[in-house]
């Protein structure tokens, strides 16, 4: 055996997470198994060649599952990338990526494809997505990553996410509390006791319009309607937004997010603005 295959084989013998990490313990129940049913049942197995066959059949399928997500950033980032652009992104960014990105399934379409959007928006700007926000994505769940999309159909002004969750007493889905705990749990959301906002408008320059009776509108946009909230001579536009905030990793991977966003919860928020302000639809 080549020196290089040794080494291999004293790696996978140092403990069980390397064990995990290449697939040898499936590999080693499905030989036992196998092994009990053996007439002869001193027969030795070669642990060794089958711990060098698992690290090598996982190598394959760990460039395969990197091949794809690769492909998959490719579409996204379009016939004008180049190998150059690799340069503007941090080195010690790009190996926590290819960390995380490795230990997706093959299988994974849905945790492949966040991982492919998050190299290509951080190829195409450099610093958007955080050390932080690669950590949470490492350790999400598919249940927990299908939560955080449902919850961010709730976003407005998807430049600087802002939750509005619906009312109490409203009929469409919200996240209860355990659901919320979950998500705050791993950094995605944070509970605050803020009730309400001001938008779109420095506060100074709000007062010094208000003093001189004219009114101001305060831009609210979900997906691609934007609508203009308007503030009155003598009041400054609050809106409601509960005690459930995205935090910084939220807003970050807001961006990763394909959300269904329901008209009804469209008509519910607005019908919420409309009976205090004026409320228009920008034609865009």
């Amino acid at each position: 055996m080549d020196p290089e295959a040794q080494q291999y084989l004293d790696a996978a013998k140092t403990g069980i997470d390397i064990a995990h990490k290449t697939g040898i313990l499936r590999r080693f129940f499905g030989l036992f198994q196998s092994h009990q049913s053996i007439e002869q049942p001193d027969q030795q197995l070669d642990y060794r060649e089958e711990a060098l066959a698992a690290l090598r059949d996982n190598a394959v399928e760990t460039l395969a599952g990197l091949e794809l997500t690769t492909q998959e950033a490719l579409q996204i980032l379009g016939p004008d990338f180049s190998l150059g652009d690799l340069d503007k992104v941090n080195s010690t960014w790009q190996r926590h990526w290819t960390s995380g990105a490795s230990r997706i399934g093959i299988d994974d379409e849905e945790r492949r494809t966040w991982w492919a959007r998050l190299v290509a928006g951080e190829i195409q700007q450099p610093g958007t997505f955080s050390l932080r926000t690669l950590a949470a994505m490492d350790t999400l769940s598919t249940r927990e990553a299908r939560l955080f999309t449902r919850l961010c159909a709730y976003v407005w002004n998807p430049s600087d996410p802002v939750l509005i969750l619906p009312t109490d007493d409203s009929l469409l889905w919200k996240p209860n509390f355990d659901e919320s705990s979950i998500l705050e749990s791993i950094g995605l959301v944070k509970f605050d006791s803020l009730a309400g906002f001001n938008w779109g408008i420095v506060e100074e320059t709000a007062k010094e319009l208000m003093s001189q009776g004219r009114s101001f509108p305060t831009v609210m946009q979900i997906n691609e309607e934007v609508y203009f909230v308007m503030n009155t001579p003598d009041k400054l536009v609050q809106l409601r937004c509960g005690n459930l905030t995205l935090a910084d990793v939220g807003k970050e991977m807001y961006r990763l997010t394909k959300p269904d966003y329901s008209q009804p919860y469209r008509d519910e928020i607005l019908a919420e603005w409309q009976q205090v302000y004026s409320v228009i639809k920008a034609v865009v």
